[in-house]
């Protein structure tokens, strides 16, 4: 039983893999937060306003765990102008802005962009003068969903739970005898 019980701690730490990471938000020279929405891959990125006349971004990132397209639509809107608060996304530090410098204060539109596994992405909001309000991105799209379990995670989990089973029904057939 000993044996048994060892080759099952040896397949349970051969197969565990770390956790994917949460996206994480980083501000720079910037007080800007994201507000995630009931969907997965739905939220709102809203950039700096701290007053100190000086440029600063927000960026809310995470880790691609496999190759992908991420695609959605965005929605963005400031107060100040928007050469003053652009937005766009990152893939592997290269920043694409989804935002017109020329445009109105509110836009909207789509994008699509490739990410390989192991290949940071994310969105961002940019300020150049931190004052007179935050550019704001509302974005819609398939970005952080959570990932859907692969065909070995539930093969390991059956496989678990017959243990557990099996175990049980082997603890019940055991005969009590007194000295």
């Amino acid at each position: 039983m000993k044996s048994f019980a060892y080759a099952v701690a040896a397949v349970v730490a051969l197969s565990a893999v770390p956790a994917a990471a949460a996206p994480i938000l980083v501000n720079s020279n910037a007080d800007g937060f994201v507000v995630k929405n009931d969907a997965a891959g739905n939220f709102t990125l809203s950039g700096g306003d701290n007053q100190t006349i000086l440029a600063g971004s927000t960026i809310y990132a995470d880790i691609a765990t496999f190759t992908q397209t991420i695609f959605g639509t965005f929605g963005y809107s400031t107060v100040d102008g928007a050469r003053y608060d652009t937005a766009g996304y990152i893939v592997k530090g290269n920043r694409v802005q989804l935002t017109n410098d020329g445009g109105p204060n509110s836009q909207n539109g789509g994008f699509s962009f490739l990410v390989n596994a192991g290949d940071e992405y994310g969105f961002y909001v940019d300020t150049t003068d931190n004052v007179y309000g935050r550019g704001n991105i509302a974005v819609m799209s398939n970005a952080f969903a959570a990932a859907v379990p692969e065909p070995a995670t539930w093969a390991m989990m059956l496989l678990g739970f017959g243990m557990i089973g099996a175990a049980v029904r082997y603890r019940r057939r055991a005969n009590i005898v007194f000295a």
